[in-house]
């Protein structure tokens, strides 16, 4: 477990906007409401999101698109 008490906890170090180091952490967590385990996400010591499959599904999406996004205005595209 880590720090978060997470099950198969993974910690990302990135910078922010700024410049300052951040931590990503994905894993596993409990939902509170029904007791499974669920894909969670936090940024820092901040609150941790719960998501479903379709909360992934539409997180991975939105990642995939910024990609794109980031190609158009670079004028890779």
């Amino acid at each position: 477990m880590g720090t978060r008490w997470w099950r198969s906890e993974r910690t990302l170090r990135v910078v922010d906007t700024n410049g300052d180091p951040v931590e990503v952490i994905v894993g596993l967590v409990r939902s509170n409401l029904d007791g499974r385990w669920r894909r969670g996400i936090a940024i820092g010591h901040g609150p941790s999101a719960r998501l479903t499959d379709d909360d992934f599904a539409d997180l991975i999406k939105a990642l995939e698109q910024s990609t794109d996004d980031l190609n158009r205005v670079e004028g890779r595209r």
